[in-house]
């Protein structure tokens, strides 16, 4: 059972309101046995097996009875009738919506609009279908007056669907899950009393001429209307629909006492326009209200999703950044002492190298939520990036953080994460530091310097940085990267990966052994450390040059000492920094290490990053012209994730674009995405370039790049990273023999 009133109470209140709307039929009925132009127990029936499905078909049949027992007496026989064609009728509305409508029904949308609208169609024809000939049967109709009767039964239930249906959703929706009434664009009570007005002032009006000019009252129409589109483009739609409900039913009581300018309708023909014009009076604000509200909610997702990670849910840096200045500012003000925390999750590569990235996402969104459930009312957190987070505590003394720092490791160190049948416990390191009026980037520098120090003690664990010590703790954390960076150079200490580049319409690798190199650091103790964790320092300090020769160097050394393996390689990838492009001593580097080595130059892709390229275009344009003269191939790297893509791509005379993995990655399940990658995959091939997707991490991603025409696939779904020698011994039974 859904969330709110007990079912046996849903089931009651059904039965009441069935029975209100039979009252209110029967303003119309001047003789026994007529038919009456409207069925309010339609609306409210369909607005029943909408919200609760078909288990409140009791409520309805209750309805039906209490309404001919105490309101509207009829013969047994045709009680039957009338409880099987109003009670089966939204019966069989519910399960054509649930075979052929979207999967949330309730979501108001201009397409769900309509398929309740065919919902309550079906309705409408299940119920005449069944109770005219019942009112034959029993004598309580003539045969002659069979079709009319046909045509006046379809058309009341179907009226009181339209406009009964949607506010009576609504306002249940509203009862039991208070979800419609903070999503309109204007929630000014001023306004919104000031509608409420002249919605009185209308019904007054409409009293007032039918006295004094009966029969001009009806031209006052347009003003309901008018105030129905006011609603609907200001307010969100739980007004326009209780208005519409309001104002038709209004009328129609006019029109049953013959007053406000509407005589009652004496035969078919005066009910089908009476009809007609407030079936325009209904539809017209439901649709813009349906409209406005479904760009509003689509605005509002992207405003969210800009702002939000898409993995966890957290706000992103940008959106972070942005409260925390906001905050920051208001610190001398309000005196609110404030602190930030920087959190690193410690030995997440393990779940990485060992399950994939598929899992470790999963653990990034289970470490999110077990963060939010120990932060305090007010306090922000972000995730800044792989499994790194940010805390901005509020109302929190420096003594105060350190604490409540402490219970977040805590919290991580008591998460246990179990994947097939393998058990995973994690700790945490935290940096703290005290908001004292400095910029973000700066607090946010200092955090991560803290928390980098609180790995070096022992990692989980908080470490907090007071004024006097954070200039200390900037140098010393910047001069160990110096130095465990050129030690790892000097003592080579770093070693190469790949990774298979394959053919998305072949499954087979070892007949195009087309990869990527990566590079990887060695700790002092032989630990592997992954490239997010040295890369961003060597760029910081200028040294990617010299990483960029080793790795070359490197790798084509390896390939000379393998002749068999290069032999068998296709194409061999090598990721260049933006500095190097501009070099003119490392271009004459390449190029001498590429002469001495004998490797064919058809053999050597040269990756650049999109934002390297576009950073330093013209460098970019003369180092790529310069090796593709040798035979050299050339990737750019990452694409899409610059603002200007598709106007620089025409300037780099590239091979393969290779798609940026954030588009890639959930392409199977986000229509945005699908959008930008194939795009993208369109635009490369109309350049003459071939396309590659970066991580691939599953099949149903594969199948979905493969459906697009993309060429290549890189991921884990494809090859995961491993050394270059066991790269090589995997698909190279002819080596091991040897």
């Amino acid at each position: 059972m859904k969330p709110g009133l007990p079912h046996i109470l849903r089931i009651v209140l059904v039965a009441l309101f069935y029975l209100g709307g039979v009252q209110f039929a029967l303003l119309f009925i001047t003789m026994p046995g007529e038919v009456t132009p409207i069925w309010p127990g339609a609306g409210v029936a369909y607005a029943a097996v909408l919200l609760y499905g078909v288990n409140i078909w009791p409520g309805i049949a209750l309805g039906v009875l209490l309404g001919h027992l105490f309101a509207a007496p009829v013969p047994p026989l045709f009680l039957i009738f009338s409880l099987l064609g109003n009670t089966l009728g939204p019966v069989a509305a519910h399960a054509l919506l649930k075979r052929y409508g979207p999967p949330n029904m309730l979501a108001i949308r201009v397409r769900n609009g309509f398929y309740m609208l065919l919902g309550g169609a079906c309705l409408a024809t299940v119920s005449t279908c069944i109770g005219v000939p019942g009112l034959v049967l029993v004598g309580m109709e003539p045969v002659h007056r069979l079709s009319e009767d046909l045509v006046q039964w379809w058309l009341g239930d179907l009226f009181a669907v339209l406009v009964c249906g949607p506010a009576l959703t609504s306002l249940a929706g509203m009862v039991e899950r208070r979800q419609y009434l903070s999503t309109g664009p204007v929630e000014n009570l001023y306004e919104k009393l000031a509608w409420a007005g002249s919605l009185a002032l209308v019904v007054f009006l409409f009293l007032w001429f039918a006295e004094q000019a009966p029969s001009y009252a009806a031209g006052l129409n347009f003003l309901p209307l008018a105030l129905l589109i006011w609603s609907a483009l200001r307010f969100s739609p739980i007004y326009t629909h209780t208005a519409v409900m309001v104002v038709n039913l209004g009328v129609l009581a006019l029109a049953a006492a013959g007053t406000g300018g509407f005589p009652q309708p004496s035969n078919l023909a005066e009910l089908s326009v009476l009809l007609l014009f407030l079936c325009v009076l209904s539809v017209v604000p439901l649709v813009i209200s349906a409209a406005n509200f479904e760009r509003l909610y689509y605005e509002r997702r992207l405003t969210w999703r800009a702002e939000h990670d898409r993995l966890t849910g957290l706000l992103n840096r940008t959106a972070f950044e942005e409260r925390c200045n906001v905050l920051i500012q208001q610190v001398e003000m309000d005196a609110e002492p404030l602190a930030l925390c920087y959190l690193d999750l410690d030995q997440f590569k393990v779940v990485n190298d060992t399950c994939g990235h598929v899992v470790g996402d999963n653990l990034i969104k289970q470490i999110a939520c077990v963060l939010e459930q120990c932060l305090a009312e007010g306090d922000l957190i972000a995730r800044l990036g792989g499994d790194e987070f940010a805390v901005l505590f509020r109302n929190c003394l420096p003594a105060e953080a350190e604490t409540r720092a402490e219970k977040l490791c805590a919290a991580i160190e008591n998460y246990r994460f179990t994947w097939e049948n393998r058990l995973f416990v994690f700790t945490i390191s935290i940096g703290v530091v005290p908001v004292r009026g400095q910029a973000f980037d700066r607090l946010l520098s200092l955090a991560d310097t803290a928390c980098y120090t609180a790995k070096e003690l022992g990692r989980n664990r908080v470490k907090m940085i007071l004024a006097e010590d954070l200039q200390v703790a900037v140098n010393r954390r910047q001069m160990q990267w110096v130095v465990r960076i050129n030690e790892a150079l000097e003592h080579d200490r770093f070693c190469l990966f790949c990774q298979s580049i394959a053919p998305v319409s072949s499954s087979g690798m070892d007949d195009y052994l087309h990869f990527e190199v990566l590079l990887r650091m060695l700790d002092q103790d032989g630990k592997i450390l992954s490239p997010g964790t040295f890369i961003p320092a060597a760029e910081r300090f200028h040294l990617m040059g010299k990483v960029d020769r080793w790795v070359v160097e490197n790798t084509f050394n390896w390939l000379t000492r393998h002749p068999l393996q290069l032999a068998r390689t296709s194409m061999c990838s090598i990721n260049l920094s933006g500095p190097s492009l501009g070099d003119q001593a490392f271009l004459g580097f390449v190029e001498a290490s590429l002469n001495r080595s004998g490797i064919p130059p058809g053999k050597v892709c040269f990756e650049i990053t999109e934002t390297a390229a576009i950073g330093d275009l013209s460098n970019a344009v003369s180092f790529i012209d310069s090796m593709r003269r040798l035979g050299c191939h050339f990737a750019i790297d990452d694409f899409g994730s610059g603002l200007a893509s598709f106007s620089y791509l025409k300037s780099l005379d590239v091979d393969y674009v290779k798609i940026d993995g954030s588009f890639i990655r959930d392409i199977d399940t986000t229509p945005v995405d699908l959008a930008m990658v194939k795009s993208i995959n369109d635009v490369g091939r109309l350049m003459g370039k071939k396309t590659i997707a970066e991580f691939v991490e599953n099949e149903s991603v594969r199948r979905t790049v493969h459906e697009l025409g993309v060429d290549f696939a890189q991921g884990y779904a494809v090859d995961k990273p491993r050394p270059i020698e066991e790269f090589f011994a995997a698909r190279m039974p002819m080596a091991r023999a040897n």
